[in-house]
């Protein structure tokens, strides 16, 4: 009877956890990571940027005050001559009811807007190459905007208009480029990622809308979370910090829930433009 009872239960905990974790019962997997940090204005690699991976796990129940997300793994990595950087893919075991959560990241190197943490200045933009061509976080400016939004709408009242009358009464336009991605189609896009080989930075200001596939996040299942699990190379660019106060903000990453020891070159890089700090105060870089 102990040993049935015993089975049913872990039979219960199995089908709980597989129901709810696309990595299978226990088993918590992350794929590689590569990338390149460079300049947002000069497009030059950063060398010695301080890359930081944050692996976390969800337990689903764990008392009265329900779940919580936990830290299991810290890597960190600095950049090379080419600005690259590279995290093998991680494995291990957790334990039941809990669920793997998405991989984080900070990019940091004094004198540059940082990713990932506390800063003034954040990156300017982090591209993705995909298989089908190159996905884009970047701030969309609100000419933009308009403009994807107007040619959406004027696709939508040409659709409408070979529908009955009654239904078109019921059709309300309501499409936002807020929760759509930019995809730019391409070939052999990580190769020309890693090449920097792409018509452009500023996406999406200089490019023609109508190459642009925009998919839906919340019907595709994608966050610009897991995004970067989804890729296969990705390249960050952070702006240079002009004046005494930008590097202050950006330098105010906070990382003292976590023991030093855990992340020792980014602590390292922290203590070293504080240093910067006191000996330069009032500095302002000068604009060439």
């Amino acid at each position: 009877m102990k040993n049935t009872l015993m089975f049913l239960v872990l039979t219960l905990i199995l089908i709980f956890n597989t129901s709810v974790s696309h990595a299978g019962w226990l088993i918590y997997h992350k794929p590689e990571f590569k990338g390149k940090v460079i300049d947002s204005d000069t497009k030059e690699p950063i060398d010695g940027a301080v890359v930081v991976a944050i692996y976390r796990k969800d337990t689903l129940i764990s008392g009265p005050g329900g779940g919580y997300t936990s830290i299991i793994k810290i890597r960190e990595t600095l950049t090379d001559v080419k600005g690259e950087f590279r995290f093998p893919s991680y494995t291990t075991v957790i334990q039941p009811l809990s669920v793997e959560d998405a991989v984080s990241f900070i990019f940091f190197k004094p004198g540059y807007g940082n990713a990932g943490g506390i800063s003034v200045l954040p990156q300017k933009f982090i591209i993705w190459a995909l298989p089908e061509g190159l996905a884009f976080h970047h701030k969309i400016s609100e000419t933009l905007k308009r403009r994807v939004e107007d040619a959406w709408r004027r696709d939508f009242e040409e659709f409408i208009k070979t529908l009955p009358e009654k239904q078109r009464a019921r059709m309300r336009f309501n499409r936002t480029v807020r929760y759509q991605l930019p995809i730019l189609p391409m070939k052999d896009a990580k190769k020309r990622l890693q090449a920097l080989d792409i018509p452009f930075f500023t996406l999406p200001y200089d490019i023609d809308i109508e190459s642009i596939k925009w998919i839906n996040m919340f019907e595709e299942d994608i966050t610009y979370s897991n995004l970067k699990e989804k890729s296969d190379y990705m390249v960050i660019g952070l702006p240079k910090l002009n004046t005494w106060e930008e590097r202050r903000k950006t330098n105010m990453i906070s990382i003292s829930d976590i023991p030093e020891r855990r992340w020792p070159l980014l602590n390292k890089a922290i203590e070293k433009e504080k240093e910067w700090l006191r000996r330069n105060r009032g500095w302002k870089r000068k604009i060439k």
